[in-house]
């Protein structure tokens, strides 16, 4: 990839992800680039329609461009048009927010949510990004994957990264939970990157070995607790089923079965 190129993208998804307003300098010394080459940067992205300059702050902001762009390619996803209706089902059944997400190894990436009556809107917005190992939604395609890539995650866990989310306490701990994940073929946070709120996902296989995403169902902990956790397993193990065949895969009836 061109040097100035891959700059560039760095320049675009720091603005996307961007509460406010950003200035040269800041970018400059987040992205480490000298700031003349983010200044020529930022000039070619305000030409070309992704990024305004906000009054005479000298700031700038990422503009609707870049969600148009990203809308086109998501009306365009015949995964995700497969399966919205099985994520419908889930939240008119359950009354709880359904998502979908893709593997994106290291990370996963929601692709569809839909809101029950009793769901609870969260920052999990579809187009965003977290680290596998953070989320019932993540653990339960992660479960699957091959023993090459668990490895990683545990050398993560050995050595964690700056603000990382200690999804696990210890190697042995991570084991133990991905094993009960295969044997029961669901994965469950509470509380897990948001304080009080419950987690509940199966994975979804595709035409690959490995899972190609998994669905969840969350809510916050008042409206999904403990008790209430049983009866949704069932549910979400049902939708991930129906999404798998949505899809042309297989959905194994336990571990032992898994591609």
């Amino acid at each position: 990839m061109s040097s100035t190129l891959f700059k560039s993208l760095k320049v675009l998804e720091s603005m996307a992800d961007s509460d406010a307003p950003r200035g040269i300098s800041e970018l400059s010394r987040e992205l480490a680039l000298d700031k003349s080459a983010v200044q020529r940067i930022l000039k070619s992205l305000v030409d070309a329609g992704y990024c305004e300059k906000v009054g005479q702050s000298g700031n700038y902001r990422a503009t609707l461009k870049l969600w148009e762009l990203g809308s086109r390619v998501i009306a365009k996803n015949e995964i995700g048009r497969r399966l919205h209706p099985v994520l419908r089902y889930g939240a008119a059944v359950s009354g709880l927010t359904v998502y979908f997400a893709l593997s994106a190894y290291p990370d996963i990436v929601y692709l569809d949510r839909v809101e029950g009556n009793e769901g609870r809107p969260n920052a999990s917005d579809p187009g965003r990004r977290v680290a596998i190992h953070a989320t019932a939604l993540g653990r339960a395609i992660l479960a699957f994957m091959n023993e090459e890539r668990q490895q990683e995650i545990r050398s993560l866990l050995i050595h964690p990264e700056p603000g990382a989310v200690p999804s696990y306490q210890s190697v042995e701990s991570f084991d133990e939970g991905m094993a009960e994940i295969r044997a029961r073929m669901y994965a469950v946070s509470e509380s897990g990157m948001q304080s009080g709120v419950t987690s509940i996902a199966a994975p979804v296989w595709g035409l690959e070995p490995e899972p190609i995403g998994s669905i969840g169902l969350t809510s916050d902990t008042a409206t999904l607790p403990s008790d209430r956790l049983p009866h949704m397993k069932q549910l979400v193990v049902t939708l991930a089923y129906q999404a798998t065949r949505a899809l042309g895969g297989n959905f194994p009836s336990s571990e032992f079965e898994a591609p």
